[in-house]
């Protein structure tokens, strides 16, 4: 199935060429096959072939995910769906990095250049080191991972990030990947219509695609975003300033 939805540009958003275009335009769609296509197809397997054959071998149904991985692990259709979900996954962060190693100085002094036309704070202890668990791996297969950096002022992983993440969510979160935020905000404002908070913490707000909603949504509140990759948070303010 094609995927048609399109992120909205921003100015610090890479911006890719024809060929990286069609990539990133596969990668998407190859994205919501795996999702829409076959995962559904993993519960009858569970319930109609690998439950069945553990209840037959134990005398019981399977009692954790433990149990549960055991018997789907040698199941075909489950190890076609988890190694084309792995493939999805590495080939959705290939077909943005080159876009965004080509343009890393424009990306690097355009954030510099927006970040001198806004007020808002980027605070960065000096002697903060990000944690190992966040250091150590590759999350989410993204290179790098979300905290690394190539040089001082690098935005490199967060304009990774920003494609990369809408490419995952195959647009399903709004051409400017802010549903969530977006949604939260509707929910306070539906539920409790005169309540209007003074202050707002986004914890993990990574490159602001909650954060900026909810400074956009609730206008006289102080929007605070926290998160340990440096390099993400970077793009937070200078995206306020870029999107309007």
């Amino acid at each position: 199935m094609l995927n048609t939805f399109q992120q909205a540009q921003h100015p610090l958003l890479p911006r890719a060429s024809h060929d990286e275009a069609s990539r990133q335009e596969f990668a998407k769609s190859l994205k919501q096959f795996v999702q829409q296509g076959l995962l559904p197809g993993l519960q009858p397997v569970f319930s109609q072939r690998a439950a069945k054959a553990f209840e037959q071998e134990h005398g019981r149904a399977p009692q954790d995910r433990r149990e549960i991985r055991k018997v789907m692990e040698p199941d075909l259709y489950f190890q076609h769906y988890a190694a084309l979900n792995r493939i999805a996954q590495e080939l959705m962060w290939n077909s943005v990095i080159d876009s965004v190693e080509r343009q890393l100085p424009a990306l690097n002094e355009g954030a510099k250049a927006w970040s001198a036309k806004t007020d808002a704070k980027l605070r960065i202890d000096a002697d903060f080191v990000p944690p190992r668990y966040v250091r150590a791996l590759d999350i989410h297969c993204m290179p790098g991972g979300y905290a690394s950096e190539l040089s001082p002022g690098d935005i490199s992983v967060a304009a990774l990030y920003d494609r990369g993440a809408y490419l995952y969510g195959m647009g399903f979160a709004g051409p400017l990947n802010d549903d969530m935020g977006r949604s939260v905000c509707n929910y306070v404002k539906r539920k409790l219509p005169g309540f209007k908070p003074r202050r707002i913490l986004d914890m993990g707000c990574t490159v602001g695609h909650s954060t900026l909603p909810y400074k956009t949504l609730f206008p006289d509140a102080e929007v605070w975003g926290i998160d340990v990759g440096v390099g993400e948070q970077r793009l937070v303010g200078q995206r306020g300033v870029a999107d309007g």
